[in-house]
């Protein structure tokens, strides 16, 4: 009877630890696809008018506020849950690289909005 209870432990131990790297996964997965979204209308911004530029930036922003609940579950990831410490460091590495991206992202944006709020007053 105890071996079955450490079994079904051993068991819930592993399926949670499995669904936690599968979440992992799919923020990841978001995460790329908010950053190449925001990057498309970034780079689409200069070729529209006022009125569309605005729209623009609404867009982007709503994007990047939904990346950035994917983003805080995304870094917070613990060393525990990494096999071995070369993992984790290259875990960290990785993640610091699309903090830099979005870092990158955000401030473009700002540039943006700061360019067409003179333009719209």
């Amino acid at each position: 009877m105890i071996k079955l209870r450490t079994l079904l432990l051993l068991l819930a131990f592993m399926c949670a630890n499995t669904l936690a790297h599968e979440d992992h996964n799919d923020a990841l997965l978001m995460l790329i696809k908010y950053k190449l979204d925001i990057k498309n209308l970034q780079t689409a911004y200069p070729q529209t008018t006022a009125s569309e530029q605005a729209g623009n930036l609404q867009q982007q922003a709503k994007l990047l506020n939904k990346a950035m609940d994917y983003l805080k579950s995304y870094v917070a990831i613990g060393e525990n849950r990494y096999p071995d410490t070369a993992t984790y460091a290259g875990s960290l590495q990785s993640r610091a690289a699309l903090l830099q991206d979005y870092q990158l992202l955000m401030a473009a944006h700002l540039q943006q909005m700061t360019a067409l709020k003179p333009a719209l007053e």
